[in-house]
């Protein structure tokens, strides 16, 4: 990619005094003194920056220009407003990095996901999902279909005979959506994308694909499992969020198909309640983008597989069931969600933050940790704050022997 030039250089309006980065708050909004029961943090784990990009220079100075400039929210829905030229711009270096000609903006991971489901499927049509897709499709496909089925997490196998059973079943010809992500952020692993779309052609299904978690995060210019798996421009349907990376709320779908994405776009805006993504969340997340895609992003790609693999080791060496490979996340199998609570609570105490998977999310007992990394974290302490959420698993496992309960963990 060519050099890189600050946005505010770029784009056609200047800058209206915008304010210094060590600005204060409101004193309203700044507590008098720290609560002395509250510890200074001393590992951040919940957050989810994989690039460490929220702080980054170059995205703080757009977000300060932006909002001077543009205001933090639009109230219209993209369609409505006007495509703005930063969600012009946006969507198409989205489309350049994903090789897809077509995407349309929304106001969040979320409602992608839910407006994606909803513009493509109808009463009369079928929606398969993984066991462990994101809330957000399983509310779309509810909300345009009773005919939702669920198949086992990454069982191709399983996917087949659900795709057979239907057009068997079937008397007149509907549309069918297999919905599965790239990177699940429950347990760190990958369908194999080459097979599902092998199989969904076989039964004239299309397939839907998130790549929320590892979009801009991993892989060859930060294409993620579609980069790596040779799958960029050959999914129908990829719905991505940006706040896990790009540094900004919003989230987009991008189609192949022309015809589908502008369906997807206008029907999502009559349906879904809500405004437009504001122009300095587009901006921000246009910036990271920017980062993300050139040779600063590999650097801290490659930095954050580096602390991945600290974590991961320092975890499993003190006796955790580290799932999935290596990727931004990593969670950590607990089993029952009391053990889960009380691990967390113990590692608060400790002045660490870690985030709490548990049932709807995963399967009953099987609750457990996820540990957000990040390119910029500082490296010595991740041994040792990983270490530290070890000892408080366990600590939660003896605290809990005295009711009994069965174990979960192998």
């Amino acid at each position: 990619m060519p050099a890189r030039e600050p946005l505010h250089m770029v784009w056609p309006a200047s800058p209206v005094g915008c304010a210094t980065a060590s600005a204060d708050l409101p004193s309203a909004l700044v507590p008098a003194t720290r609560p002395a029961s509250v510890p200074v943090p001393g590992a951040n784990f919940g957050a989810t920056d994989f690039l460490g990009l929220i702080q980054h220079p170059e995205v703080r100075q757009t977000v300060q220009w932006a909002v001077n400039q543009y205001g933090v929210v639009s109230t219209a829905w993209t369609p409505f407003a006007g495509m703005q030229d930063a969600g012009s711009v946006l969507a198409a270096e989205l489309g350049d990095l994903l090789q897809m000609a077509h995407v349309s903006l929304f106001p969040s991971g979320w409602t992608a996901g839910f407006g994606a489901v909803r513009s493509i499927i109808h009463a009369s049509d079928h929606v398969v999902l993984d066991a462990l897709t994101q809330i957000g499709f399983y509310e779309g496909a509810a909300a345009a279909t009773r005919q939702v089925h669920l198949c086992r997490h990454l069982d191709v196998g399983h996917l087949r005979a659900t795709l057979q059973s239907i057009r068997h079943r079937e008397t007149q010809r509907s549309a069918v959506l297999v919905v599965t992500e790239a990177l699940f952020a429950a347990d760190a692993s990958a369908p194999d994308l080459r097979e599902m779309q092998s199989v969904c052609a076989e039964f004239e299904a299309l397939l839907c694909v998130s790549v929320s978690y590892d979009l801009a995060a991993i892989g060859p210019g930060g294409t993620g499992q579609l980069g790596l798996q040779n799958m960029l421009g050959k999914v129908d349907v990829v719905v991505g969020s940006f706040s896990p990376t790009l540094a900004s709320g919003g989230g987009f779908v991008a189609a192949l198909d022309r015809v589908l994405a502008a369906r997807m776009q206008q029907e999502a805006a009559g349906r879904l309640p809500g405004g437009a993504t504001g122009t300095a969340q587009l901006v921000t997340a246009l910036a990271a983008l920017r980062i993300a895609r050139a040779e600063e992003g590999e650097r801290l790609r490659r930095d954050l597989l580096v602390r991945v693999a600290h974590v991961r080791s320092a975890a499993t060496a003190r006796g955790g069931i580290v799932l999935g490979s290596a990727a931004p996340m990593v969670p950590i199998l607990v089993g029952w969600e009391d053990v889960c609570h009380e691990a967390i609570r113990l590692c608060a105490g400790h002045g660490i933050v870690v985030q709490l998977l548990e049932h709807p999310e995963v399967p009953v007992a099987t609750a457990r940790l996820r540990l957000n990394v990040s390119a910029t974290m500082a490296e010595a302490p991740l041994a040792p704050a990983t270490m530290r959420i070890m000892e408080s698993i366990h600590e939660a496992e003896r605290h809990f022997d005295a009711a009994n309960l069965p174990p979960t963990r192998s």
